[in-house]
């Protein structure tokens, strides 16, 4: 794929090194293992070193891979589309998914492996040139929107798990709550069932109260929105008559924490709902 006259560099890149190895389109090692710091000045160092072999050798053109691992490799090629070596040839960067490095280094016999180690497999899989991905190129309109989505994806993620972890403690506190058939909220995180879980620290509390008083809470909680008040209301009493009795030192613990819970629910949601205005 590359000709002879091609310089190509396999960058290794750690959250706070790069190693770079560089060979020729033969596949003839030009300089072996240079370490440079990964940060803005240490890219400085290896940009000005590119252009000395380059000189040197009389290389045509330059392509460059490293692995996409993490956010390590990312301000790095930024940094070396902005700033490509002065007056030289052109640069074309390789952003490679580390799985492609991973398979093509299974294929490599063992003593390909010890010489070249990983910036070398790395150039050598860019000079066998079969299925590379698309040249990377920075596109500084959607960088901010692509960390924003990610951040999005993070919290949403984060907010399922704390559900997740959340309903087994419901299950303890009522053990008809989330049953289909019978529970009082479609919701158990909607709003009236948040606060039905805040209020009461025993289930006793709901099944004695008396069964007027419960309709006008729940109705009041959910803003005179439900159709059926009066059934939301005999179906959460009926919950609580038929719920597990716990100790009250334990079913008091498993209150306060579903009460955490809750609040932790309610920070990420506030969350998702900023970053969603930032995206928009």
């Amino acid at each position: 794929m590359f000709s002879d006259t091609a310089l190509i560099v396999g960058v290794d890149v750690h959250q706070h090194a790069n190693v770079a190895l560089v060979m020729d389109g033969c596949g003839d090692v030009v300089d072996n293992h240079q370490h440079f710091a990964n940060n803005g000045t240490g890219t400085d160092r290896f940009v000005r070193y590119l252009a000395r072999i380059a000189e040197t050798g009389g290389f045509a053109t330059i392509h460059i891979a490293a692995e996409a691992t993490n956010n390590f490799w990312l301000p790095f090629f930024c940094q070396l589309e902005r700033q490509p070596p002065p007056s030289e040839p052109p640069v074309t960067l390789y952003p490679f998914n580390p799985r492609l490095v991973h398979n093509f280094k299974k294929a490599l016999g063992e003593e390909e492996k010890t010489d070249l180690r990983d910036a070398g497999i790395i150039a050598e899989r860019l000079r066998f040139g079969k299925k590379l991905p698309r040249p990377f190129a920075m596109e500084e309109m959607y960088l901010p929107l692509r960390t924003l989505t990610r951040y999005r994806y993070h919290l949403v993620r984060e907010l399922v798990r704390v559900k997740s972890y959340c309903l087994p403690l419901v299950y303890l506190k009522a053990t008809d709550y989330t049953d289909k058939k019978k529970r009082p909220f479609s919701n158990t995180f909607g709003a009236t069932s948040q606060a039905v879980l805040r209020q009461f620290a025993t289930l006793d509390e709901i099944a004695n109260m008396p069964f007027d008083e419960l309709v006008e809470w729940l109705d009041v909680k959910g803003k005179r929105r439900f159709p059926n008040p009066e059934e939301n209301a005999r179906k959460r009493q009926q919950v609580a008559t038929d719920a597990y009795r716990l100790p009250d030192e334990w079913a008091a613990v498993i209150h306060d924490i579903i009460a955490l819970n809750l609040r932790h629910i309610a920070l990420l949601e506030n969350l998702i709902g900023r970053v969603e205005t930032a995206i928009a």
